[in-house]
Protein backbone atom coordinates (compact mmCIF):
# COMPACT_ATOMS: atom_id res chain seq x y z
CA UNK A 1 0.00 0.00 0.00
CA UNK A 2 1.22 3.06 -1.32
CA UNK A 3 0.00 6.43 0.53
CA UNK A 4 1.27 10.02 -0.27
CA UNK A 5 1.84 12.70 2.38
CA UNK A 6 1.39 16.00 1.60
CA UNK A 7 3.46 18.82 3.96
CA UNK A 8 0.74 21.90 4.66
CA UNK A 9 0.54 25.01 6.65
CA UNK A 10 -0.67 24.50 9.68
CA UNK A 11 -3.26 26.72 9.53
CA UNK A 12 -4.86 26.43 13.43
CA UNK A 13 -1.16 28.12 14.10
CA UNK A 14 -1.33 30.46 11.66
CA UNK A 15 -0.26 34.25 12.74
CA UNK A 16 -1.67 37.45 10.65
CA UNK A 17 -0.35 40.90 9.12
CA UNK A 18 -2.65 43.91 11.21
CA UNK A 19 -3.26 44.40 8.08
CA UNK A 20 -5.05 40.62 7.33
CA UNK A 21 -2.68 39.18 5.43
CA UNK A 22 -1.90 35.59 6.73
CA UNK A 23 2.15 34.84 7.69
CA UNK A 24 2.78 31.96 5.76
CA UNK A 25 6.61 32.10 5.52
CA UNK A 26 6.92 31.86 8.58
CA UNK A 27 4.08 29.49 9.86
CA UNK A 28 4.30 26.01 10.93
CA UNK A 29 3.65 22.97 8.78
CA UNK A 30 2.26 19.78 9.57
CA UNK A 31 1.25 16.52 7.47
CA UNK A 32 -2.29 17.70 6.09
CA UNK A 33 -5.07 15.96 8.23
CA UNK A 34 -6.79 14.18 5.66
CA UNK A 35 -3.61 12.97 4.77
CA UNK A 36 -3.15 11.29 8.16
CA UNK A 37 -6.37 9.83 8.15
CA UNK A 38 -4.94 8.19 4.70
CA UNK A 39 -1.94 6.78 6.75
CA UNK A 40 -4.33 5.48 9.15
CA UNK A 41 -6.70 3.78 6.83
CA UNK A 42 -3.18 2.45 5.29
CA UNK A 43 -2.00 1.14 9.00
CA UNK A 44 -5.44 -0.21 9.46
CA UNK A 45 -5.25 -2.11 6.94
CA UNK A 46 -1.92 -3.48 7.57
CA UNK A 47 -2.73 -4.74 10.42
CA UNK A 48 -6.00 -6.30 9.33
CA UNK A 49 -4.37 -8.13 6.36
CA UNK A 50 -0.95 -7.99 6.73
CA UNK A 51 -0.02 -5.72 4.27
CA UNK A 52 3.09 -3.45 3.29
CA UNK A 53 3.09 -0.11 3.77
CA UNK A 54 4.56 2.77 2.61
CA UNK A 55 4.61 6.72 2.44
CA UNK A 56 6.18 9.18 -0.03
CA UNK A 57 6.28 13.08 0.16
CA UNK A 58 7.72 15.45 -2.33
CA UNK A 59 10.15 17.90 -0.50
CA UNK A 60 13.09 17.90 1.48
CA UNK A 61 13.34 19.93 4.78
CA UNK A 62 13.64 18.65 7.87
CA UNK A 63 9.84 19.02 7.96
CA UNK A 64 9.31 16.38 5.20
CA UNK A 65 11.58 14.31 7.21
CA UNK A 66 9.44 14.73 10.32
CA UNK A 67 6.15 13.81 8.32
CA UNK A 68 7.97 10.85 7.55
CA UNK A 69 9.41 9.84 10.60
CA UNK A 70 5.53 10.91 12.04
CA UNK A 71 4.43 8.40 9.12
CA UNK A 72 6.72 5.53 10.99
CA UNK A 73 5.43 6.03 14.26
CA UNK A 74 1.78 5.52 13.31
CA UNK A 75 2.91 1.89 12.04
CA UNK A 76 4.35 2.59 8.28
CA UNK A 77 6.82 0.28 7.08
CA UNK A 78 8.64 2.36 4.58
CA UNK A 79 8.79 6.12 3.50
CA UNK A 80 10.13 8.25 0.78
CA UNK A 81 10.78 11.81 0.33
CA UNK A 82 11.47 12.73 -3.06
CA UNK A 83 13.77 15.87 -3.43
CA UNK A 84 12.62 18.42 -5.97
CA UNK A 85 13.73 22.60 -6.02
CA UNK A 86 10.50 24.34 -5.78
CA UNK A 87 7.91 21.73 -4.63
CA UNK A 88 6.12 23.85 -3.00
CA UNK A 89 4.83 25.38 -6.69
CA UNK A 90 4.08 21.97 -8.34
CA UNK A 91 1.27 21.12 -10.67
CA UNK A 92 -0.69 18.15 -9.55
CA UNK A 93 0.33 16.52 -13.09
CA UNK A 94 3.67 17.08 -12.74
CA UNK A 95 3.19 15.17 -8.93
CA UNK A 96 1.15 12.68 -11.14
CA UNK A 97 4.29 11.74 -13.24
CA UNK A 98 6.86 11.95 -9.66
CA UNK A 99 4.53 9.72 -8.05
CA UNK A 100 4.38 7.74 -11.69
CA UNK A 101 8.41 7.11 -11.24
CA UNK A 102 8.23 6.21 -7.61
CA UNK A 103 5.61 3.45 -8.26
CA UNK A 104 7.87 2.20 -11.26
CA UNK A 105 10.77 2.53 -8.96
CA UNK A 106 9.35 1.10 -5.89
CA UNK A 107 6.30 -1.04 -6.82
CA UNK A 108 3.77 -1.79 -7.72
CA UNK A 109 1.25 -1.43 -5.29
CA UNK A 110 -2.30 -3.03 -4.78
CA UNK A 111 -3.64 0.56 -3.47
CA UNK A 112 -2.50 3.85 -3.14
CA UNK A 113 -4.52 6.32 -1.03
CA UNK A 114 -4.77 9.71 -1.01
CA UNK A 115 -6.32 12.15 1.12
CA UNK A 116 -9.72 13.44 0.41
CA UNK A 117 -7.43 16.91 0.09
CA UNK A 118 -4.93 18.90 0.74
CA UNK A 119 -5.37 21.86 3.59
CA UNK A 120 -4.02 24.13 0.85
CA UNK A 121 -5.47 23.75 -2.33
CA UNK A 122 -8.14 20.72 -2.04
CA UNK A 123 -8.22 20.21 -5.88
CA UNK A 124 -9.25 16.27 -5.65
CA UNK A 125 -7.36 15.92 -9.15
CA UNK A 126 -4.44 14.29 -8.39
CA UNK A 127 -5.64 10.61 -7.62
CA UNK A 128 -7.34 10.52 -11.33
CA UNK A 129 -3.84 12.04 -12.77
CA UNK A 130 -1.99 9.15 -11.10
CA UNK A 131 -4.69 6.53 -12.08
CA UNK A 132 -4.31 8.19 -15.82
CA UNK A 133 -0.60 8.04 -15.35
CA UNK A 134 -0.46 4.65 -14.32
CA UNK A 135 -3.58 2.88 -15.93
CA UNK A 136 -5.01 1.99 -12.86
CA UNK A 137 -8.98 2.70 -11.89
CA UNK A 138 -9.60 5.34 -9.28
CA UNK A 139 -12.71 5.36 -6.70
CA UNK A 140 -13.15 8.66 -5.29
CA UNK A 141 -14.69 10.11 -1.47
CA UNK A 142 -14.08 6.74 -0.17
CA UNK A 143 -14.73 6.25 3.13
CA UNK A 144 -13.51 3.17 4.05
CA UNK A 145 -11.89 -0.13 2.92
CA UNK A 146 -11.51 -3.87 3.01
CA UNK A 147 -9.78 -6.48 1.08
CA UNK A 148 -12.85 -9.56 0.18
CA UNK A 149 -12.38 -12.20 -2.13
CA UNK A 150 -9.92 -10.87 -4.14
CA UNK A 151 -11.40 -7.78 -4.17
CA UNK A 152 -11.10 -4.36 -3.19
CA UNK A 153 -14.38 -3.39 -1.28
CA UNK A 154 -14.63 0.73 -0.86
CA UNK A 155 -17.64 2.12 1.34
CA UNK A 156 -18.38 5.55 -0.04
CA UNK A 157 -20.86 8.01 2.13
CA UNK A 158 -22.77 10.47 0.18
CA UNK A 159 -25.18 12.93 0.73
CA UNK A 160 -27.84 10.71 -1.14
CA UNK A 161 -26.81 7.17 0.64
CA UNK A 162 -24.30 4.51 1.17
CA UNK A 163 -22.47 3.27 -2.22
CA UNK A 164 -19.97 0.17 -2.23
CA UNK A 165 -17.54 -0.27 -5.06
CA UNK A 166 -15.45 -3.27 -5.71
CA UNK A 167 -12.74 -3.55 -7.63
CA UNK A 168 -9.71 -5.89 -8.17
CA UNK A 169 -6.28 -4.47 -7.24
CA UNK A 170 -4.44 -2.02 -7.86
CA UNK A 171 -6.54 0.82 -7.44
CA UNK A 172 -6.06 3.87 -6.53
Amino acid sequence: ILTLVKLTVDISQLKYESSGEPLIDIATRKMGDSDKCAVEEAVRLKEKYNAHTVVVTIGSTLDHERIIRDAYAMGIDEGYMVEVDGYENLQAITIGEIIKSIVEMTGPYDLIILGAGSLDTHSYTLGPIIASKIGVPVIAGVDSLNYIDGYLEARCIMEDGTYIYRSKPPLI
